[in-house]
């Protein structure tokens, strides 16, 4: 400013600078504002009081920043700190703004529709070492080994599809009742190769008498088959008001494609039901025993444990906690063991209570080095925080428990309690992009985006705090026959066996062609092979098992309707 009063040209100049500039940023703000306030709403998330909060907020804030910017007498420097504020404001909103539409396209791609439509690989193994087998081409009139039985609508079109590989020649199946019969049978060389549903090798692997089946044989030939898939759940009409059940299976596996309904699946070591009512925000989480001996499918004459039922599909795998309860299914979750270890390291750990100390050690899998080792875990007793690998091992460990299965089912159930616990909790919102990264291809559900949105919309809302309970189904233990891995009955059957006896009418000749006498004189002979046929009698294959006690099921079914109809 001059002596005389006036504004200095350069300063007015700067001035006037400022107030444009002022100016722009100001609609800057308010057009990023809006685009922010559309977002949210578009979400169909936050509950509606909070995204008026949000309406207040950015109005209030943008009608007193363009006030500082339309009004001629605020200082330069006034000016200039509005721009700098609505700068950071405009820019910080505009992350915002495209983070969310990012966060929301991850979430929505982990709730693919299931697929209807799969595969399921018929393979054929041969030994290793085997110089017979060495590939396709080497099956013609080679002996191989079949699940008649089990595998009997995929094997005709495995036979058409190895034929037309051998040019039209065909193999020799041999019949089998028992998985087990098979894998020995090519062990002791009568049969050449085996071709069965790749989900039994590994039952194969995990007898103690086969546990190196899988580097002891290699695949051959593979055939792939397609499919139909059908699922046995009944969604609920709207999942806020409505009870439903949701059933959660988990494989220890850590390949992720065992989980993938469309392929070969393995067995279901978790089986849970998580019973939800959230009108009186309830949860009851039933654990049933891995090995309790079922009616898979229902059907009262396959017999088994219900690990084996995932074998068959996960539809069957619903079908048998139905019948077994008395239930109906609403959603199913299927996931494996990293998908734990991934969803707790996310959460920054969670809090359990636990009910005695405990010491073990368990195998592994180490991220970092893809390998497994061998680790050590110690869990205090009462209320404890736990990260993913420890999780894990709790879940895991049964052999060291004064009531194995029985006593980790139980864990696991403690384990899904401290979860739910930390996910309905708000702080969760400023762990969301862990999360996403955490759970991304890790589990398989058929419950869709908007039930999981009107959920947490909910939970927003209310802010409940939830009433979760548990029950752990209980039994005894037992010797039964498996369905799955056959020989379930008592049979005769002729089978032919090689044996070495001496040749009578081709005596032993010395280099003259004279008969060589023993040492009174007699002609000495040598031995031929001859084939006999043998009637053998073969018992039935038995497995531990858990028989469920009725009471028990009676009490869960109670436990489950008291949610359901309170």
């Amino acid at each position: 400013m001059t002596k005389n009063g006036k504004v200095k040209p350069q300063n007015k100049k700067m001035h006037t600078v400022a107030y444009v500039i002022s100016v722009i940023v100001a609609i800057a703000l308010a057009v990023i504002s809006y685009l922010l306030y559309k977002t949210v709403i578009g979400m169909n998330i936050i509950p509606e009081r909070y995204t008026n909060i949000l309406m207040y907020a950015l109005i209030g804030f943008n009608a007193f920043f363009a006030l500082i910017a339309v009004i001629p007498g605020v200082s330069t420097l006034n000016k200039t700190l509005q721009i700098v504020i609505c700068s950071f404001v405009a820019a910080a909103l505009m992350v915002v703004n495209v983070k969310i539409p990012d966060y929301l396209g991850r979430f929505e791609r982990m709730f693919n529709t299931v697929p209807e439509e799969g595969t399921l690989l018929m393979s054929v193994y041969a030994l290793s070492d085997s110089e017979k087998i060495q590939s396709v081409q080497d099956l013609a009139e080679a002996k191989i080994g079949v699940l008649e039985d089990k595998n009997s609508e995929y094997l005709d079109y495995s036979y058409k599809v190895i034929s037309r590989e051998l040019n039209g020649d065909s193999i020799e199946p041999v019949s089998y009742d028992s998985v087990y019969s098979l894998a020995e049978d090519l062990y002791n060389g009568q049969l050449d190769a085996i071709l069965m549903n790749q989900t039994y090798a590994s039952f194969i692997a995990d007898n103690a008498d086969f546990s190196g089946f899988n580097y002891k044989t290699r695949i051959i030939y593979t055939i792939a088959h397609k499919i139909q898939l059908s699922y046995e759940t009944e969604q609920v009409g709207n999942i806020i008001n409505e009870p439903f059940i949701i059933a959660v299976s988990g494989n220890d596996s850590w390949d992720y494609s065992e989980m993938n309904p469309s392929t070969n699946i393995s067995r279901s070591d978790v089986n849970m039901l998580v019973v939800v009512n959230p009108t009186t925000k309830k949860i009851l989480i039933v654990s049933i025993p891995r090995d309790s001996y079922v009616a898979i499918g229902g059907d009262t004459s396959a017999m088994d444990k219900l690990t084996h039922s995932t074998i068959y599909g996960i539809d069957t795998w619903e079908r048998t906690i139905n019948n077994l309860l008395g239930i109906k299914i609403n959603y199913f979750v299927r996931m494996n063991f990293q998908s734990l270890v991934n969803v707790v390291d996310a959460l920054g750990g969670i809090e359990i209570d636990n009910p005695y100390f405990m010491q073990f050690g368990l195998d592994r899998f180490n991220r970092t080095t893809g390998q497994k080792e061998y680790m050590y875990f110690w869990f205090n007793e009462g209320r404890i925080t736990i990260n993913g690998d420890e999780a894990l091992g709790y879940v895991r460990e049964r052999k060291s428990l004064k009531n194995g299965d029985m006593d980790r089912i139980q864990h696991q159930a403690i384990v899904i309690k401290g979860l739910v616990d930390k996910v309905t909790q708000v702080s969760v919102i400023t762990k969301i992009s862990d999360l996403l990264k955490a759970i991304d291809g890790t589990f398989i559900t058929d419950i869709n985006t908007n039930q999981i949105f009107a959920l947490v919309q909910m939970q927003l809302d209310d802010m409940a705090s939830w009433d979760i309970s548990s029950y752990s189904l209980n039994g005894s233990t037992a010797q039964r026959t498996s369905y799955a891995m056959g020989n379930t009955t008592q049979r005769t059957e002729e089978k032919t066996v090689i044996k070495e006896v001496t040749d009578y009418e081709n005596p032993i000749l010395d280099e003259n062609g004279e008969p060589v006498l023993d040492a009174d004189g007699n002609p000495t002979y040598g031995t031929k092979k001859v084939e006999e046929t043998e009637t053998i009698t073969i018992e039935p294959t038995y497995y531990s098992v858990v028989i469920l006690n009725n009471s028990s099921i009676t009490e869960a079914q109670q436990k489950i309707r008291e949610i359901m109809n309170p």
